[in-house]
């Protein structure tokens, strides 16, 4: 009997539907309210301790908006035992296919009618693409936003999408689990096409999240351009790398190191039709001089994909294989019936000289049937027109022509007929009838644009004019609505854009909430308490209902104050460790905001061995790396580097000789010349010190940063492996 860890009895099936190297996944039968959940048994090897431990861990710290309705991540959602031991856990049922299915050329026609939108015959099959790549980046943005979660083997096979777009995250228990930059559970897989350069150099007891972010864009490439982004024959020296991850290892992406390549395949030839932003993506991720920290996050892919996933798409028209079968049978009878009719209507031409019935008296009685036909089922119809061609010897395609060309003079007719009307209430300004009349003659011809301009002009002045109305008797907010309903009919009209405006500033005033009409931001888009010193704190003033209302002044204590030329933007420089922010719009104040003033965050020292040859030493890179919201808002605050850095050769705890630095970039064979003819050891350690950093501000000059709170002594081995 299988129990979860709230003390709830599941049945599952007899058989699994899904099997792996670590378990097997099982329906869960009862009770009801598990029927949309499934449950994953371990196989007797895999039921450790540790990975009971790892499943409690994931129960108690789920992602960011895990409960929301995408779950698009399948989570654990109990532990389940049997007779007191662990053996597995539960979690939803994710519906829809791999999307290794989408990662080709082609979409087989296997996976269903709805997943055909996504086959590159169709125009608009990369947009579905795009929509898809961009719900992928939200699921892995949910997943790092934590801190604590890293994928690893994030690739098509671990992803489930529906035909709609959406896609869900499996096989979560493989994925690694760090807190305080220290591994609690490491991951349990990882795959090499989807593993970036550094996979063979890394510490596998410590994945960092780059590695994802590596994987996540081989993933979106493959996904929107139906190949992997390392594949290609090169040239020498590399024509002895015949598989992905040869080429992964040697950075050979084919729009980097273009030169290495002899034969490209053309489903690559997508690449350069894509958006230029979305290029530069892939081509900062593959860069092989780009340092894994640096490439593309989540987010960057969120907010590159962003507009597509906005795009209103209609799916493409799919014709069917092969129609109902009540046709099938219908089609077969009629065709049978203009048969046996086809030799005696041939003898009746030849011996009368008539045309087919289409003439004379009897389009009257058609004209009647198109009539009457909006009354009848279209079954009947069908099948009253296969029988009607059969017998009179003419197709049932040839009739339904005929009739489509007596509606659609009928359509015109009866346009032309409310056009005119509209035109006559008009001329005798009644609008009302106009508006009446216009509506009826888009019915008959719906994309008409006369009738559509005429209709939508009226209906913006009747607005208006029953808004100005409202405004007149000191009705603020109804009148809003009326402008609102103006603009719906023609958007961004200047006139009734300045009438609203004067509605907005008029309540404003006399409910004195002018206040709430304005929106003040800095750049996080969200206005913090604070502010940081000696950095140029921009600030965004909106206040678009007021339209030219909106004439804001300023007034600050405690900061000098730089008002920009666009309407709206200052920034603060703070000069004491208060400051207070008083906003007016036409002399009137509007809102006081007093901010604290802080430090700026401190960098972190990174300290980066690289090779420009292989036959020659590796080279010293010291660096200083602002925070990153502090980088991403404050760029023009943001700069930092080390200034001077101390060098020193230990041995046994002792220093033997010492150098000062003031080159960031250093080749270590400088390191080995302090020691003069003395040989070296290879239990000597050699010591970095940062001594200095500076930081350059908004007026572009250097100032000292404190180093009080971070770490600046770093010791190494001669193979640069750090040692504390």
């Amino acid at each position: 009997m299988l129990i979860t860890d709230k003390n709830v009895p599941i049945q599952i099936a007899s058989k699994p539907f899904a099997s792996g190297g670590e378990g097997e996944v099982y329906n869960i039968t009862s009770p009801k309210n598990f029927s949309k959940q499934i449950v994953k048994i371990f196989k007797p090897s895999k039921r450790t301790a540790e990975r009971e431990a790892k499943i409690q861990y994931m129960l108690a710290h789920p992602p960011a908006y895990l409960s929301n309705a995408s779950n698009a991540i399948v989570w654990v959602k109990d532990l389940v035992y049997e007779e007191g031991k662990f053996v597995g856990y539960t979690m939803n049922m994710a519906y829809g296919v791999k999307l290794e299915y989408l990662c080709g050329s082609k979409v087989a026609k296997s996976i269903g009618k709805d997943f055909q939108k996504y086959d590159f015959k169709y125009k608009e099959a990369y947009f579905w693409r795009l929509k898809l790549a961009f719900n992928l980046a939200v699921a892995v943005v949910q997943l790092h936003k934590t801190g604590k979660y890293v994928m690893v083997d994030l690739k098509p096979d671990n992803v489930i999408v529906q035909a709609n777009g959406k896609i869900a995250l499996i096989d979560m228990d493989s994925i690694e689990i760090v807190e305080n930059e220290k591994v609690l559970y490491p991951a349990s897989a990882h795959t090499p096409e989807f593993s970036p350069s550094e996979s063979l150099k890394i510490d596998k007891d410590l994945i960092p999240e780059s590695w994802d972010r590596f994987s996540l864009a081989v993933n979106i490439y493959k996904l929107l351009f139906g190949i992997h982004p390392f594949t290609g024959t090169c040239k020498p020296p590399y024509e002895n790398c015949n598989n992905v991850e040869q080429l992964i290892q040697h950075g050979l992406f084919p729009f980097t190191k273009s030169e290495h390549f002899e034969v490209v395949p053309p489903p690559h030839k997508r690449f350069l039709q894509s958006d230029l932003e979305i290029q530069l993506l892939f081509r900062k991720c593959f860069d092989t001089n780009t340092k894994p920290e640096d490439r593309p996050t989540a987010m960057d892919w969120c907010e590159a994909l962003l507009p597509y996933a906005r795009m209103v798409l209609n799916a493409p028209k799919i014709e069917e294989e092969k129609p109902k079968k009540k046709l099938i049978i219908v089609k077969e009878k009629v065709d049978k019936q203009v048969d046996k009719k086809k030799s005696w209507i041939t003898f009746s031409r030849k011996k009368h000289k008539r045309q087919l019935p289409f003439q004379g008296r009897k389009v009257s009685w058609w004209k009647k049937f198109v009539q009457i036909q909006e009354r009848i089922t279209p079954e009947f119809i069908m099948l009253f027109l296969l029988f009607a061609g059969g017998l009179i010897g003419t197709s049932a395609t040839y009739i339904s022509q005929k009739i489509q060309e007596i509606r659609e003079v009928e359509n015109q007719r009866q346009y032309e007929i409310f056009v005119k009307k509209a035109i006559h209430f008009l001329e005798k300004d009644d609008a009302e009838s106009a508006i009446s009349s216009f509506a009826y003659a888009l019915r008959y011809k719906p994309k008409d644009r006369f009738a559509d301009g005429k209709l939508r002009i009226l209906k913006k002045q009747k607005f208006l004019k029953v808004g100005e109305k409202l405004f007149s008797e000191r009705k603020y907010v109804e009148a809003v609505s009326q402008y609102d309903y103006a603009l719906q009919e023609i958007p961004y009209d200047s006139l009734t854009l300045a009438r609203r405006a004067d509605a907005v500033f008029a309540h404003a005033v006399e409910s004195g909430e002018i206040a709430s009409y304005f929106d003040i931001k800095l750049k996080i888009k969200k206005l913090p308490n604070y502010l940081y010193a000696n950095c140029a704190n921009e600030l965004f003033i909106s206040a678009h209902d007021l339209g030219h209302h909106f004439q804001p002044s300023y007034e600050v204590e405690g900061a000098e104050l730089i008002e920009k030329a666009q309407k709206g933007r200052v920034t603060l420089i703070p000069r004491a460790e208060k400051v207070t922010f008083k906003l007016k719009n036409r002399g009137m104040i509007v809102e006081v905001i007093d901010f604290e003033v802080v430090q700026p965050p401190l960098p972190k020292i990174n300290i980066t061995p690289f090779w420009k040859d292989k036959f020659e030493s590796p080279f010293l890179s010291i660096s200083a790396a602002p925070h990153t919201n502090f980088s991403a808002y404050y760029n023009a605050d943001a700069a930092y580097k080390v200034s001077k850095w101390k060098f020193s050769i230990l041995r046994e705890d002792k220093t033997l000789y010492t150098k000062i630095f003031t080159n960031p970039t250093v080749n270590s064979y400088e390191f080995k010349t302090l020691y003069g003819n003395e040989q070296d050891r290879a239990l000597d350690k050699w010591q970095i010190d940062i001594l200095e950093v500076v930081r350059r501000n908004y007026k572009g000059k250097y100032e000292p940063v404190p180093l009080a709170n971070t770490k600046t002594k770093f010791v190494y081995n001669q193979y640069f492996e750090e040692i504390w």
